[in-house]
């Protein structure tokens, strides 16, 4: 039987998974920089991009002391490569190593162009047309070594961000904007592509009326205790003065605290025991959801449990939010990944996330032109709601 080393947030199907074994089973173990730049084999930008990533991804799970120290002693060696000799010999290790690479490959570039040069001049002899149509073949391979631009590097982003071990989407070809490490990759881009893109994924903020604003600092200042927490829900609770309406958000900060407050008050708290999906469903993400539209519900309204969705085909979601007068467009879909200390596992997740991911881009492929390109998701997982947008 193989041993192996459990590293928790890595999945088993992650490319590097077989590096990351032989590096932790090792006598010391070790996770060389140099050792993972040769496995994969990319550019510097690439290589520093997987490796910041998978350290990160250990360090920030709770994993064994091996395992740990393993990661962050490389974590913070690769963290300080910035750092002037003689203090540090990894920038130095560093700075070899990629020079070393860089003339390597200018030596298979010159190996190519040297052989393409060499065909060129066999087929002197060839009809005009023939030479031209060559030359074109030429040119493309010679071009593949300029600089990418902008629209290139976006695809290439992409392409990197399925190789991640923190990868949830990339893999069906989304770019997760809540990684650190394709935010370092995105601040490469030209300025203006990268404001432009992070722009077109920021949702408007909110502004809370001011009654909403009081009843949010009212719980800030208060001790997290239940006696507390109840005197001021009491303290700033319904008064006959308020629009549930126009106050909407006050509303839905008063009846959502009450509503957890009793199950923290009750004799058995129902999300301190296993439950199935969807029982669980019902005491939060339902019940969350409801409460959040109320004030909007002539405009939109929920379809919940086994509904469909036309741009979906048979699909079968968990729950769907829908225009009233306007069943096509569909802003957002919700979907249970297991529930409370229930089918809540990685492949479950997994699943779910493959799901919902790709029929939101086929509902926005079929969105009017007059509607704007965006849909959002809502996923329940390990006792928590996942508020995504594509």
């Amino acid at each position: 039987m193989t041993k192996s080393v459990r590293v928790k947030g890595v999945r088993r199907d992650y490319c590097y998974y077989s590096w990351l074994q032989q590096s932790l089973l090792s006598d010391t173990p070790c996770l060389d920089y140099f050792s993972f730049a040769n496995e994969v084999n990319n550019n510097r930008r690439t290589t520093n991009a997987l490796y910041a990533d998978l350290l990160r991804t250990i360090t920030s799970q709770k994993q064994t002391k091996k395992v740990y120290k393993a990661a962050s002693e490389s974590l913070s060696k690769y963290k300080d490569r910035e750092m002037a000799p003689p203090f540090n010999t990894f920038k130095e290790d560093y700075g070899n190593y990629w020079g070393k690479r860089k003339q390597d490959e200018a030596k298979e570039h010159q190996q190519i162009t040297d052989q393409q040069q060499s065909t060129l001049n066999s087929i002197n002899s060839m009809a005009l047309t023939s030479l031209e149509n060559y030359a074109t073949q030429v040119y493309d391979d010679i071009r593949c070594y300029s600089n990418d631009d902008d629209i290139e590097m976006v695809q290439n982003i992409a392409s990197t961000s399925k190789l991640l071990s923190s990868d949830l989407v990339g893999y069906i070809e989304v770019i997760d904007l809540t990684s650190e490490t394709i935010r370092e990759m995105l601040e490469q881009l030209d300025p203006q592509m990268h404001l432009g893109i992070m722009l077109a994924s920021t949702i408007t903020p909110f502004t809370m009326s001011e009654y909403g604003l009081e009843i949010i600092n009212a719980f800030s200042g208060t001790s997290p205790s239940r006696m507390a927490l109840r005197k001021t829900l009491i303290e700033y609770g319904p008064k006959l003065y308020h629009d549930n309406i126009v106050n909407a958000d006050r509303a839905f900060v008063e009846v959502t605290v009450r509503h957890f407050m009793d199950f923290m008050d009750s004799n058995r708290n129902p999300l301190l025991f296993p439950t199935n999906e969807r029982s669980s469903c019902i005491d939060t993400t339902a019940f969350i959801i409801n409460r959040l539209f109320i004030s909007h519900n002539d405009i939109v309204k929920l379809n919940w449990i086994e509904c469909e969705h036309c741009t979906t085909s048979t699909r079968k979601w968990d729950g769907i939010l829908i225009k009233v007068d306007d069943h096509v467009v569909s802003t957002c879909l919700i979907e249970f990944a297991g529930g409370i200390q229930c089918n809540s596992i990685s492949t479950k997740e997994k699943s779910d996330i493959t799901k919902i991911y790709k029929n939101m881009k086929k509902i926005i492929k079929n969105l009017p032109d007059n509607i704007p390109k965006r849909v959002y998701c809502v996923r329940f997982f390990g006792k928590r709601d996942y508020h995504n947008l594509e």
